[in-house]
């Protein structure tokens, strides 16, 4: 959301993001004060097209 983190050799700046689905998360430090938001997904849940956002195509 703002601030400046490092995470492995990526540097992720305001308004950026950064994922990584076959790995384990390198560690996270903080360059600047700094608002995270974290997502855990667990990619093996049932899923829906149905409702008013999902299955937006």
């Amino acid at each position: 959301m703002d601030g400046e983190i490092a995470a492995g050799n990526h540097t992720i700046h305001k308004y950026e993001a950064v994922t990584d689905r076959e790995n384990i998360f390198p560690a996270i430090h903080v360059n600047k004060n700094s608002t995270l938001v974290l997502f855990l997904v667990d990619m093996d849940a049932p899923m829906s097209m149905a409702g008013t956002i999902s299955g937006y195509k």
